[in-house]
């Protein structure tokens, strides 16, 4: 049947039926776009999640979700494999729109002549499309699809693009698929590390991936890899040189492990990032480091059967983590939790910003005493480390030492609830229940934090500090936002200054640090420790309640140092403190960072001021010993000396008389250095040089108007709790008095009863009964000193 015929018979068909041809013309059109159309997104199978250090080299990997070691595709294809792949698989890659029509003659050319499928002749483009489905068919209805979409690809993407879609998503053997997962499994390695003979290797190897199983099919991959180095040697790619040392390289025999720097980190980054190539803020050769470290001090401490450890590291001006060490554990010890975000009871490493905030309110100056003498507030009875009491310390001594008592009354002048919410605005995240949840313990370790918050805090201070030159007393916008692991959230300072956006002034925290950058000085375990290192370091260490936790924090002007040793199980072990487990580790790691000057002081934030010496207050007239000393101005107005007393002696200047009993004119007057009773009991024990007063003259003791004796414990008012002895019996409550006269006779009464008599010390173990009671102690020189209390069953 000629043309004409078959037009002649459609013609009147097509005429009466010209809408209906239309519409199924468009619907074959639609169908054939559907059929032959890229999809948006050209490959939808899960990936791994990798992250890598700030300049791209792996730090870990996990597994994709279908079980395939498959990186997401990176931005370019290292040169060797390129030009290796490209020369096996597609000669002119560069030179066709996504179809070699003289590799298609030339495949069924073979294939004609081989009677079977030896050749596909397809370009690396069309093997993109197939890589794209799972188990395409191998027939000419799935080659044509291949050629119409390999076109479709080449107008929607680059050479470079589809080279780097091949690289991501072709197989190697096993459950390897993509460059970088390959290169990593067979030869340990970034891709763009990779010698010749492995780019080689690599580049033949999707063409049979089954040839890399060792002791399967070697010899033709060997000889496969030599065929394709021979071609790079003719195509003047290779030296002859090259190609001979390249042929002498062995193959790849078992896969490699894959680097897990940071594997808590990875889990971390997994979370939110899943599938995802991750560049981080880390360092690898510093989080190398610090994994040697902590795996030498990981070994020594379970002796003592603590099994767990973290480190963080991170850059003081930015905030950016260098290394990350979430937990040193063997996986019999909880090795998956991730310590650094772990809240744990924080002992007293957060003693320091109490201290901070106290000086920029002026309400302390650095060395002004704080009392330091038994305390019992309900059944909260805070003891320091070595079990002992100074009477009082200078703060700044009570802060290196991390006295308990002090901080508590510390924590106590200043307000729960200002501390509460300064650590909030610092950005401590776990306090999720209000001030009044933790009381006083809030100093101790009643409130958990994580490592990260914590040296996310002690950067935000340094950072403040180092940022006061350029800024005075305003404060940059970024100040305080405390840690980052993200290279993409990387960030220095804005330059946007806020007026008193600071929640700690420069002066204070400068004082802070001045303070805990003794190196040599008496820590809560009450030992002295010599610590040697080549720069200057404030650092803090914590110690949590049952030797549970042991904490150790260190920050410069450039870098900040965190440090948990313990047990993630929460099991306290003896002698888990942070001077004996987390300082070494902490100093170990300085060793690794580059030196750097240390923090500028402020001088406008600062003013000087006259103290006492002996007192740390604002001097008073009666102060002899003084000292010109830099201040923060707030505290300016903070009280002066009130120890400094004037009394009068007689001539002979051995004891005090009055008016009243002694010759005015024969008087002498000296201001002489008096702690009450109860804190003098304690202070001339550890100062040999304190001076207590001269006795009262036989003629004036009646007329005597210094206090000479003072309650300990209970303090007026305190509610006494109890506790049942073993045979269900109600306890005994121990009273205790300070007198400035050694040989002085208290006589105690309760509830007007006579109870008994003490001489130093004066301590006497009373059974009361519940409810409201009066004490009266009376000395023997009638002096009477009435207190209240109540007493309640534990």
């Amino acid at each position: 049947m000629s043309i004409d015929v078959i037009c002649r018979l459609i013609r009147p068909r097509f005429a009466r039926n010209k809408r209906l041809y239309i519409v199924l013309a468009f619907i074959g059109a639609l169908l054939l776009t559907y059929i032959f159309s890229l999809p948006a997104v050209l490959f939808n199978k899960p990936a791994s999640t990798v992250i890598e250090d700030c300049e791209g080299r792996l730090l870990g990997a996990r597994l994709a979700a279908d079980g395939q070691w498959r990186f997401p595709a990176a931005d370019a294809v290292p040169r060797k494999y390129a030009q290796a792949v490209i020369l096996f698989e597609d000669k002119r890659f560069y030179h066709h729109a996504g179809v070699d029509f003289f590799a298609l003659a030339r495949a069924l050319r073979q294939d004609v002549a081989k009677r079977k499928i030896v050749s596909g002749g397809s370009t690396v483009s069309m093997q993109v499309i197939r890589l794209m489905q799972d188990n395409p068919p191998r027939n000419i209805l799935q080659k044509l699809k291949e050629i119409i979409l390999a076109t479709r690809l080449e107008i929607r993407c680059s050479k470079e693009e589809i080279l780097s879609l091949y690289a991501a998503n072709a197989p190697f053997g096993g459950n390897v698929v993509g460059l970088g997962a390959a290169s990593w499994r067979y030869f340990g390695r970034e891709p763009d590390e990779l010698s010749w003979a492995e780019a080689a290797t690599l580049a033949v190897l999707p063409n049979a991936p089954s040839l890399i199983h060792p002791g399967r099919n070697r010899t033709r991959l060997l000889n496969k890899r030599n065929l394709l180095l021979d071609r790079l040697l003719e195509q003047g790619v290779i030296s002859a040189e090259d190609c001979s040392l390249a042929k002498d390289e062995p193959l790849p025999d078992k896969p490699h492990a894959l680097p897990s720097d940071a594997p808590q980190l990875l889990d971390r980054v997994s979370g939110k990032h899943t599938g995802k190539r991750v560049t981080t803020t880390i360092q690898q050769t510093l989080q190398q480091r610090v994994n040697d470290i902590v795996r030498k001090y990981a070994a020594t401490y379970k002796g003592n059967f603590v099994h767990n450890m973290a480190v963080v590291v991170a850059e003081v001006e930015t905030g950016d983590v260098l290394a990350y060490v979430g937990n040193a554990a063997e996986s019999a010890h909880d090795s998956q939790v991730d310590i650094i975000q772990a809240p744990r009871s924080t002992g007293s490493i957060l003693k320091p910003l109490l201290y901070a905030t106290m000086l920029d309110h002026g309400e302390l100056l650095p060395d002004m005493l704080v009392t330091d003498v038994p305390l019992q507030i309900r059944n909260f009875t805070p003891k320091n480390f070595d079990h002992g009491f100074d009477g009082a310390v200078p703060a700044r001594r009570a802060l290196q030492r991390s006295l308990n008592v002090p901080a508590v009354r510390l924590l106590q002048q200043h307000g729960i609830e200002k501390f509460h919410q300064l650590l909030r605005n610092m950005g401590m995240s776990t306090l999720a229940f209000p001030a009044e949840h933790y009381g006083l313990t809030l100093i101790l370790g009643g409130a958990e934090g994580t490592l990260w918050d914590v040296a996310g805090m002690y950067a935000e201070m340094a950072r403040i500090l180092n940022h006061f030159p350029v800024y005075m007393n305003s404060y940059d916008a970024d100040d305080l936002h405390g840690l980052n692991f993200l290279q993409q959230q990387s960030r220095r300072s804005s330059g946007k200054r806020l007026e008193g956006s600071a929640p700690i002034d420069a002066a204070a925290i400068w004082q802070t640090f001045r303070a805990l950058s003794e190196l040599n000085r008496p820590e809560e375990e009450a030992t002295w420790k010599n610590f040697s290192s080549s720069q200057k370091i404030a650092w803090k260490t914590g110690t949590s309640y049952g030797f549970r936790d042991a904490w150790a924090v260190g920050v410069t002007p450039q870098y900040v140092v965190g440090v948990w040793v313990g047990n993630a199980s929460g099991e306290g072990r003896p002698a888990l403190t942070g001077v004996n487990y987390a300082a070494p580790v902490l100093f170990d790691v300085f060793a690794q960072l580059p030196r750097g000057v240390w923090f500028p002081t402020p001088y406008d934030d600062l003013t000087p001021a006259v103290v006492c010496r002996k007192s740390g207050y604002r001097a008073s007239p009666l102060c002899e010993e003084r000292d010109t000393v830099l201040i923060a101005r707030s505290g300016t107005e903070s009280d002066v000396c009130p120890f400094h007393q004037l009394i009068h002696l007689d001539k002979e200047r051995k004891h005090r008389v009055t008016s009243e009993c002694y010759n005015v004119s024969d008087m002498v007057h000296v201001p002489w250095f008096v702690l009450p009773p109860s804190q003098e009991w304690f202070y001339k024990s550890r100062n040999m040089d304190y001076k207590p007063l001269p006795p009262v003259h036989p003629d004036c003791l009646s007329t005597e108007g210094q206090q000479q004796m003072d309650l300990i414990y209970p303090q007026p008012n305190l509610i006494v709790v109890l506790p049942r002895q073993l045979d269900g019996t109600e306890g005994q409550a121990v009273f205790r008095a300070a007198h400035r006269r050694s040989s002085a006779t208290i006589f105690w009464h309760i509830d007007r009863q006579f109870v008994g008599s003490t001489q130093s010390p004066h301590r006497i173990a009373v059974a009361t009964g519940q409810g409201e009671h009066t004490l009266t102690f009376v000395d023997d020189k009638g002096s009477k000193l009435t207190g209240y209390f109540i007493v309640e069953e534990r």
